[in-house]
């Protein structure tokens, strides 16, 4: 795989999932079945097998034949395959499923855009100088900022290996006009690369790639369950480096 970062996606819905179990759930390895067997949550569920499916559609377009016993989800709920030289990063939101694979330390969150009590206080989550941007921004637009600090701090916090309320205050982020990074941890030290933008008018993504090497190449599919991909164009697409 050559130096790059790939963005995979794809929208389920809860009449999707007896579908998805009988399509997908035996191509698991028993750990990773039982783990879903466990989940309580019809919505926990869907949103877990849909993710993996979507890790055995996206891999072989970048590995070729995977076999699907050798993906496994770690202590932090982190996903691996075998000892592929390939970092995995999966979010999901509201239906969207998304799965950002790497040759470099890389997190992705994705987020539903709406209107939440949250956004309107956003000093409850952010620094000072990020509350005060999201703030001053007219209401219609409010929900979309909100959503990119928040996408950028979440994915950031993924590849370091931090918990969000750690990043919300570690990782800050200036978006102004020139994106500006600044890690106040140890874990955030380093160069870092950046993308961020939206999905279909109604989400909001970033992906943070954490490595001293070239700028990857970086290209997103759109995939459906199971079979064919598509380019997928991502709205108002943003990439900004640090270090």
């Amino acid at each position: 795989m050559a130096h790059s970062v790939e963005l995979y996606s794809c929208q389920v819905t809860a009449s999707d999932l007896a579908r998805l179990e009988a399509g997908y759930l035996h191509r698991l390895h028993t750990e990773e079945s039982a783990r879903y067997r466990r989940f309580t949550s019809l919505r926990r569920r869907l949103a877990w097998l849909a993710g993996r499916a979507l890790v055995l559609e996206a891999l072989p377009q970048v590995l070729g034949q995977v076999d699907g016993h050798e993906l496994r989800t770690g202590s932090n709920g982190n996903i691996t395959y075998a000892d592929a030289p390939i970092h995995l990063s999966l979010s999901h939101s509201c239906g969207l499923v998304a799965l950002a694979i790497a040759t470099v330390p890389t997190g992705m969150d994705v987020e539903r855009v709406c209107m939440r009590s949250v956004v309107a206080h956003p000093q409850q989550v952010f620094t000072p100088a990020e509350a005060a941007h999201v703030a001053q921004v007219g209401a219609p637009e409010r929900p979309r900022l909100f959503y990119r600090y928040w996408t950028l701090k979440e994915a950031v916090c993924k590849a370091a290996d931090l918990s969000i309320w750690e990043g919300l205050a570690a990782a800050r982020f200036d978006l102004h006009s020139a994106p500006v990074f600044t890690g106040t941890t140890a874990r955030l030290k380093g160069p870092w690369r950046f993308w961020s933008a939206g999905i279909d008018t109604c989400w909001q993504l970033a992906v943070a790639g954490h490595a001293a090497l070239p700028v990857p190449a970086f290209t997103a599919w759109r995939i459906s369950l199971p079979g064919s991909r598509e380019k997928l164009e991502l709205d108002a697409l943003c990439s900004f480096a640090h270090g």
